[in-house]
């Protein structure tokens, strides 16, 4: 059963997120974006997180208004190919998976990025992934121009940041029953239930 609630904020664990950019050279660079999994041993776990690299004008989610049919499949399912489609079929930049399957308490994964600072559509980072075990629940970037990957001067910085239990989503598209048949990480065994 398919609900339109709207987005609202779940209150779960965090995850930590650390983009380290490699020198200030003016010919492309490798900027590594490493996110960790900061919940208590048996806490909660993420699906493989799916990071967007842009000019600032993508629009993951705005609170309050209907998720998407690609936010939705992450919320649900951790699947990110719906969004992965639609941000490369609409040109806003580059992006990549950290991670292969799910990231337990405690563990990291990563994804190395070739940038080029003179590009525009390498400015701005926006990520999204599913919380697990949940319905619909994720983590991901409201303000598209929230997270700068360059400095005033345009070159690459180095940042971490914290993703907190407060800044934890609904995606408002499943009921919340969190039972066994249809919660990912429970025993759902088709993906959208």
């Amino acid at each position: 059963m398919h609900h339109t609630r709207s987005l609202r904020r779940l209150a779960l664990s965090g995850a930590s997120v650390v983009v380290l950019a490699a020198s200030l050279a003016a010919q492309p660079q490798q900027v590594r974006i490493r996110v960790t999994n900061l919940a208590p041993v048996n806490g909660t776990a993420l699906t493989p997180v799916w990071l967007g690299i842009h000019d600032g004008s993508f629009n993951l989610f705005t609170p309050g208004m209907a998720a998407s049919t690609a936010l939705e499949r992450i919320a649900e399912d951790g699947n990110v190919m719906p969004l992965a489609t639609a941000f490369g079929a609409a040109g806003f930049g580059t992006q990549g998976v950290a991670g292969s399957g799910p990231l337990l308490a405690g563990q990291t994964a990563e994804f190395t990025f070739m940038l080029d600072r003179a590009n525009p559509l390498h400015r701005f980072l926006s990520y999204a992934s599913m919380l697990l075990p949940s319905n619909d629940a994720f983590i991901g970037t409201m303000n598209p121009r929230g997270r700068a990957l360059t400095d005033a001067n345009g070159n690459f910085q180095s940042f971490s940041f914290t993703v907190g239990g407060n800044q934890v989503w609904d995606a408002g598209t499943e009921v919340n029953d969190e039972a066994e048949n249809s919660t990912a990480f429970f025993g759902q065994t088709m993906p959208n239930t």
